[in-house]
């Protein structure tokens, strides 16, 4: 029977590289190099988990920890906007309540994220869940990682990857991780977020947010009336300079 923390691993991936980073790197690795019994690890899909959300208590996992990217205008990826509307409503039902009194009190989260710096975007659901986890009441036992596809590489998740089960396998060890400080704030590395919030299905609550999509346009047909405006009126000046000299 296997024993040592239970660790649950939430993904969300547009293009499957997410996934891959999951399943077929750090699952892997920690297989190989910790063995199978060093830890109860389940890795679930983010929409599959939002459908068993009231499973996420400390009195079924320890550590929460979450690897996703984000998609088009800073949207979740495919398969995660369930889950972030979860985290999202959850936070809100959190607001102004004890901290042992939220719903996620009693665990310890971590957040992989994956991107690309060449999207005005990045980061911004790994940054949102980050945010949201920490206003649920878990603990923050590890820095987000913004893994950056121009910068990085597979090895720098693998590094990462081992940094976190040598924090799990430390606090195995060690007594309740309860009452110790989160090891920084959400906003470290970064703390830029574009506004996103998701309705009940995962898609964009295009009633409460708007995205660059939307808002491009509108300042596309400010910008064009501002430019006949000014025509207008440099015509019309000219006429009028004209019509003087004449008289």
């Amino acid at each position: 029977m296997k024993s040592g923390a239970r660790v649950l691993f939430v993904w969300g991936s547009e293009t499957r590289v997410t996934e891959g980073f999951v399943t077929d790197l750090i699952a892997k690795q920690w297989s190989e190099k910790h063995g199978n019994d060093a830890i109860q690890l389940e890795i679930v899909n983010g929409d599959d988990m939002s459908e068993r959300w009231e499973d996420v208590t400390k009195e079924n996992y320890d550590y929460l920890l979450v690897a996703t990217s984000s998609y088009a205008e800073g949207d979740p990826p495919s398969g995660f906007g369930r889950f972030l509307y979860r985290l999202q409503e959850t936070s809100k039902e959190c607001d102004g309540n004890p901290t042992e009194n939220k719903a996620l009190y009693g665990l310890q989260h971590a957040v992989l994220g994956v991107g690309n710096t060449q999207y005005d975007t990045f980061q911004n659901i790994p940054r949102h869940v980050d945010k949201y986890l920490g206003e649920c009441g878990s603990r923050r036992c590890k820095q987000r990682f913004e893994w950056d596809e121009m910068e990085n590489s597979e090895k720098d998740v693998l590094r990462w990857s081992e940094e976190m089960i040598q924090i799990i396998l430390k606090d195995g060890d060690e007594a309740s991780s309860e009452s110790k400080p989160e090891v920084c704030s959400w906003e470290e590395p970064n703390s830029e977020l574009f506004e996103k919030f998701v309705g009940e299905d995962g898609w964009e609550d295009t009633g409460r947010s708007r995205t660059q999509a939307e808002i491009s346009p509108l300042m596309m047909i400010v910008g064009a009336i501002l430019i006949l405006a000014a025509c207008w009126y440099n015509q019309s000046d000219t006429g009028s300079d004209e019509v003087t000299n004449e008289i």
